[in-house]
């Protein structure tokens, strides 16, 4: 009912039509530069017009507001659907989305927490310290201590309700626009967005998340993850332990502190591989505004538990084998594991995938893994997966997410 009653507040005609205006000639563009980026193989395109595309996408979503903000957050880490240009531009949606006025979000904060601001912390300040899809972060005191206090955007859940009724209605025109074979995973992927989008509204679910991999993780002590402030917590508040660390993409900072990157990047994939390979529940969205570097110690500070993903054990073993498919060369032994995760259409051809694989692994392995240029590893993952026919069950979308922005 109260769907139905936001969504009358303005004829759902009209506004879908609003929305597909804005979105279609964006729709246009992608699938043209995809089609023709697929065709060369990423080479000899014009990038500056594709950046240029990519731009248009990214303010429009901004334009449509968080919903598909978010959207366009979980695009930006899909290499099977997206030029390597779009995903650099979208990926800006990961921590460049401004904020709204703090007089919008106080009133929130009293409500939710019982009292006047000034009583429920020692100090606030009101400028944000950055801007989310669904919510935004600002600095605080309480009980003398600096804290995080995430507050959620103004009348969100009405506003994502009225959002995913529209995008189901638009999904199945926007798959028009995009190759047959990658429809299966834009319907998985819609469904895992909506059932996520929905926990991450409810900050107490991400207190539960953080929690438990807290709890997790407790013996590792190059893992930091702040404590949750339980009496300055609620649905749409969430008040955590501030502890500041250096960006891990601010390389120059990085260096000055003479942390060790080459360590680095091993630490942070262990860690996530660890989550999603022992545990029952991993963090889904490191993307690198959710990740710090402690400049003491050099240990990892986690944020945002937010967006997480659960694998069950069965899931966990077929994935084992993938990996162990690829890292001892065999082509054959990755393919009957992508089948066994019924990634790849039931009906494909197996000796081409598998030739391919091929061509793939050998070329990974050309050089010392370490010393193998990343962007080199995402184009060619790139143009792999744009090819042949992947697929992405609903099971596996954060599990994609989180190696894929990893």
């Amino acid at each position: 009912n109260r769907q139905t009653a936001v969504i009358n507040k303005e004829p759902s005609k009209i506004h879908l039509a609003r929305v597909l205006l804005k979105l279609l000639p964006v729709a246009f563009k992608f699938r043209r530069d995809r089609r023709k980026w697929v065709k060369q193989e990423g080479k000899n395109i014009d990038e500056k017009k594709y950046r240029k595309h990519a731009e248009k996408a990214l303010k429009t979503f901004i334009e449509l507001g968080p919903s598909y903000i978010k959207l366009g957050q979980w695009l930006s880490t899909r290499a099977d659907i997206f030029p390597q240009p779009y995903l650099e531009v979208l990926a800006k949606l990961q921590d460049e989305v401004p904020p709204a006025s703090f007089s919008e979000v106080k009133s929130m904060i009293e409500s939710e927490l019982g009292d006047d601001i000034q009583h429920v912390f020692d100090e606030f300040n009101t400028s944000a310290l950055s801007g989310a899809s669904l919510g935004q972060v600002y600095l605080a005191k309480y009980k003398g201590k600096d804290v995080i206090v995430k507050i959620s955007r103004p009348n969100i859940e009405q506003i994502i309700e009225k959002d995913i009724f529209f995008l189901k209605k638009i999904l199945p025109i926007a798959t028009r626009f995009i190759d047959p074979n990658l429809r299966f995973s834009a319907e998985g992927m819609l469904s895992q967005f909506i059932e996520t989008i929905h926990e991450e509204m409810d900050y107490r679910v991400e207190a539960d998340n953080l929690i438990a991999i807290k709890k997790y993780l407790r013996n590792d002590t190059m893992i930091i993850i702040p404590n949750v402030i339980q009496e300055r917590t609620s649905k749409h508040v969430l008040t955590l332990e501030y502890i500041p660390g250096i960006k891990i993409t601010d390389i120059e900072k990085l260096d000055a502190m003479g942390i060790d990157r080459e360590k680095l990047v091993i630490r942070v994939h262990h860690v996530f591989f660890k989550m999603l390979l022992r545990h029952t529940i991993f963090h889904a969205d490191p993307h690198p505004g959710n990740i710090s570097v402690a400049p003491d110690s050099g240990a990892i500070i986690l944020y945002d538990f937010g967006m997480v993903g659960r694998i069950d054990n069965e899931t966990r073993i077929k994935l084992t084998r993938l990996c162990l498919g690829l890292i001892e060369k065999d082509a054959v032994r990755t393919v009957n594991a992508l089948m066994d995760l019924k990634t790849l259409e039931p009906t494909v051809n197996r000796y081409v995938v598998e030739k391919a694989l091929e061509m793939s692994i050998q070329s990974m392995h050309g050089k010392q893994v370490d010393r193998m240029e990343v962007n080199a590893l995402m184009e060619l993952a790139n143009k792999t997966m744009t090819r042949f026919p992947f697929r992405l069950p609903k099971n596996l979308a954060l599990y994609m997410r989180m190696t894929s922005i990893l």
